[in-house]
């Protein structure tokens, strides 16, 4: 299996994303370095609105936080829907609020999508994949941008792909990871996995209850299939791969916070 080790550098001749706004960690190989560039220069820059518009008011010591992670199949799952009548949340913008007794909550999103033409026109080719065929679902369909304004909630979103080449109701579209949730998002970090098929970028944020006990939420969705050429280069072993470099980048990170970038995984990264 090629190495899952990471670094906190671009390689030569990169030109994204932009790591001067946002803290990034990357495969150590200079293949893999290549190949996702040429993804990474199709997509739109990170969300990053850590603070929630709506007044939530503060996770008590000892209360219960729910955390849920959804593949919303781009479009196909109704999350406004889902937050008010699953989890209590009255989406009404900066007025929004929990139901009485309801928990704070963070919203992990796979395939989640955002539309904005901040997103770069670009020219038919390999490293656009076509557009999500959705199934069909009743209400608005609204990118996840959209919806964390709606539900009053804090955002972190980064793409990995393009949602196909063409506009869809006069704007571009590319589809990621996100978390959404009714705390604020500390501490944010944004990790590009090894090329398997197809590029991931996995989302890092923290939140804290009132007395200062902090939670890290880790985003991130694997690739599924790769071809039968990438699994004569990775052995097979293209989940592995990347799950061993998300805790290698995690790994050093935390390395850093503690005063040293140390050199030697973790024991729980082997």
């Amino acid at each position: 299996m090629p190495s899952h080790r990471m670094t906190p550098d671009l390689a030569a001749g990169r030109s994204c994303p932009d790591t001067a706004k946002q803290t990034w960690h990357f495969p150590e190989t200079a293949e893999d370095q290549a190949r996702l560039e040429d993804w990474c220069r199709t997509v739109g820059p990170p969300v990053v609105s850590p603070e929630p518009t709506a007044s939530f008011g503060d996770l008590l010591s000892g209360a219960e936080l729910t955390v849920i992670s959804w593949n919303v199949d781009v479009g196909g799952g109704d999350v406004i829907d889902f937050l008010e009548t699953e989890l209590g949340v009255a989406c009404d913008g900066s007025q929004s609020r929990l139901a009485p007794g309801g928990m704070h909550l963070a919203l992990l999103v796979q395939e989640a999508f955002r539309r904005s033409n901040e997103i770069p026109e670009n020219p038919q080719g390999p490293t656009i994949p076509r557009a999500v065929a959705e199934d069909g679902r009743p209400g608005e369909r609204l990118d996840v941008v959209e919806v964390a304004a709606r539900c009053g909630l804090s955002l972190v979103y980064v793409a990995a792909a393009r949602n196909g080449s063409e506009p869809r109701d006069g704007l571009r579209e590319d589809k990621g990871v996100a978390i959404l949730s009714t705390l604020p998002l500390e501490d944010v970090f944004f990790i590009e996995l090894p090329y398997e098929a197809a590029r991931r970028v996995a989302v890092v944020g923290t939140v804290r209850d009132a007395s200062g006990r902090r939670l890290r939420l880790a985003n991130l969705h694997l690739i599924s299939t790769s071809g039968p050429a990438r699994t004569l280069t990775t052995g097979n072993g293209s989940r592995l791969r990347q799950g061993l470099a998300l805790g290698d980048a995690r790994d050093q990170l935390e390395a850093q916070r503690a005063g040293g970038l140390s050199t030697e995984p973790h024991p729980t990264s082997t």
